[in-house]
């Protein structure tokens, strides 16, 4: 089966890239919203927290229902809740109830990248997948940052209620954009939703370490990308000065360099190991970061400082995400519920790791290139972990 082909790639596109849109379409609001609400930059940013939190919680139901009614149904139930959390986050009364609707879109829209890496796994293993991952992945370059950009002209025009409003409408859109889609599921099984063979399904897949590992390097990936886009807009807003929309624009910065990572994800599948690829990735945001941290340590706070270091962090982010998602998933057997797992991990590293940031850690500007060099030095021991493993896979090949 030809997965990517004609307009199918298009709509994975903007499939995969929904809940991230989602995430971060209205962060140039935040001052405002924070203002809105009387309330402070810390709470403010409990809209990102609690949506993290939805993103990771609604990876794993759609594994089971995913195999029992098929993929496509499965994205029409994700659809449906992301719109109703779009409509009560536009109409929200007060700020608990925006956190509830928050918490609702992503909980639907996490539905977008579970589904989209399942059929990519329906049909494609290997070195295949990993140039499939690397196509779609390609609306993560474009779309989040795009979408940011589109929430700083909302958010100038419209206030803050216009970016929610906006998101209701591109869940529609993309409902009736996934009809092109094929089902990839081989089969249903009439079973899947029993609670003893979800536990039973996700247990399998916990106790694979090769699973585990990878799903953890891709955890610290998505960490510098959601932890970024939470403290960013107070960085380039309130220290630098930017307005909502030329912040939105230099968001357009960070997303160049997870094309080019990609385009070497792509060059490089098939030629060089999984293990060399992730490494280099690894190498190349610790660069990334070095840069960050030295011109925030001497005062060089600006836009260039703060996006330029960022793209080259997302370089590397690229290379290393598309090559631990394709090992996780070729090391199993039942796609759906692997999937389900490695994103629930993934994600749910990155809504920790924004709760601790937001709002544990100092509004300082040394805040972010600290916490990013942490990250940096827990996926280089991750990979040193994955060593035996890479060279089990290798020799049983």
């Amino acid at each position: 089966m030809r997965l990517l082909q004609g307009p199918r790639i298009v709509v994975l596109l903007l499939l995969i890239s929904f809940a991230s849109i989602s995430a971060v379409l209205f962060t140039p609001s935040l001052p405002e919203l924070a203002e809105f609400f009387h309330i402070s930059d810390s709470v403010a940013q409990q809209t990102m927290s609690v949506y993290l939190l939805g993103y990771t919680v609604g990876q794993l139901p759609y594994g089971p229902l995913a195999n029992r009614f098929g993929r496509k149904r499965a994205i029409y139930i994700g659809l449906a809740f992301a719109f109703l959390g779009s409509l009560l986050c536009w109409q929200a009364p007060s700020f608990n109830w925006l956190l509830i609707g928050r918490f609702f879109q992503a909980l639907g829209a996490a539905v977008g990248l579970k589904i989209t890496f399942t059929m990519i796994g329906d049909s494609h293993e290997g070195s295949g997948a990993t140039k499939s991952l690397s196509y779609i992945l390609l609306a993560f370059a474009v779309m989040p940052g795009l979408g940011v950009a589109i929430g700083g002209f909302l958010t100038t025009r419209f206030g803050w209620e216009g970016c929610f409003l906006f998101l209701a409408g591109y869940t529609v859109m993309l409902a009736l954009l996934c009809y092109k889609l094929p089902e990839t599921a081989r089969h249903l099984d009439h079973e899947a939703l029993q609670t003893k063979r979800i536990i039973q399904g996700y247990f399998r897949q916990l106790r694979n370490p090769s699973i585990m590992l990878h799903s953890f390097l891709m955890g610290m990936g998505t960490s510098l990308i959601y932890v970024f886009a939470s403290e960013a807009p107070y960085l380039g807003i309130e220290r630098i000065g930017l307005t909502p929309e030329m912040y939105g624009l230099y968001n357009l910065i960070p997303p160049l360099g997870i094309i080019v990572g990609l385009m070497a994800s792509l060059r490089l599948a098939g030629r060089k190991s999984s293990r060399i690829n992730m490494v280099s990735g690894i190498l190349v945001i610790a660069t990334g970061v070095l840069i960050m941290a030295v011109s925030f340590a001497n005062g060089w706070l600006n836009p260039w400082t703060l996006f330029i270091p960022q793209a080259i962090m997302m370089i590397g982010e690229s290379l290393t995400f598309t090559n631990a998602s394709s090992e996780a998933l070729g090391e199993a057997t039942d796609k759906s519920n692997a999937s389900a797992i490695i994103q629930f991990i993934n994600m749910g590293l990155g809504a920790l790791s924004t709760f601790i940031v937001s709002a544990l850690l100092p509004k300082e500007v040394m805040t972010v290139p600290t916490i990013f060099g942490a990250f940096t030095i827990i996926s280089l021991g991750l990979w040193l972990r994955l060593k035996p493993h890479h060279r089990q896979s290798n020799h049983s090949s």
